[in-house]
């Protein structure tokens, strides 16, 4: 059956481009963190800055920069599989697991053993019909659970010092990750919207996060 660990061939061997990791991860905060200031500088600028001062004599300050940690590393680990994906178009990318027949249980004399890699089987997602439209409402199920951990946290931390832009993102959150599921079903890539949506709100959570680490201590003035 071949290697738990290796490729096939050197041919099948997918090099990961960590400096694609790299920008995949800090790119989208940098985004988040600038609709994080004009929601600071916009919004209730007095209010937010005194909870932030606060936040910081108590030393929570550093519970921002945690969820900050926590959800770049949601990022990355999201982002390692994806490099794998390079061969596949379409449904096929919507499978988190790509699995392989090695029985085959019609044999009347028992299982037969597939001891070739040739007459291995992928098993994927069934993608047509109300099949394909079940695993697909589910894929997007998933995808949201690998994804907002991070986000839950700031809702509860955030929350204590931009507790309206909070509720409002949460809200925007809430359509993005319906309207992802919606498209999903319909078919790949007309999730699209939804995950637009909902990527650009978790990173604004995480860069309010960042925004009262910054100023909480002392790294920008408040």
């Amino acid at each position: 059956m071949g290697s738990d660990n290796k490729p096939n061939s050197k041919d099948d061997e997918v090099k990961v481009n960590y400096a694609v990791g790299l920008a995949f991860v800090n790119i989208p905060l940098a985004i988040g963190y600038a609709i994080a200031t004009a929601v600071f500088s916009y919004g209730n600028t007095d209010m937010y800055a005194k909870r932030i001062a606060d936040a910081a004599t108590d030393d929570v300050h550093w519970v921002h920069l945690a969820i900050v940690v926590f959800g770049r590393m949601i990022a990355f680990v999201n982002f390692m599989p994806m490099a794998f994906k390079k061969n596949m178009n379409g449904n096929l990318r919507s499978n988190p697991f790509i699995y392989k027949v090695v029985s085959i249980d019609d044999d009347p004399k028992g299982a037969k053993i597939v001891n070739s890699d040739d007459d291995a089987k992928d098993v994927i997602f069934d993608s047509e019909g109300n099949n394909g439209q079940y695993n697909r409402a589910n894929r997007s199920v998933h995808h949201m659970i690998e994804n907002f951990g991070a986000f839950i946290a700031g809702i509860v931390v955030v929350g204590g010092i931009f507790p309206f832009p909070v509720f409002a993102l949460v809200c925007l959150f809430a359509v993005g990750r319906i309207l992802h599921q919606m498209g999903y079903m319909r078919g790949y890539g007309k999730h699209g919207p939804g995950f637009l949506i909902s990527m650009l709100v978790t990173v604004t959570m995480e860069g309010l996060a960042l925004l009262v680490f910054l100023k909480g201590s002392g790294t920008i003035s408040i």
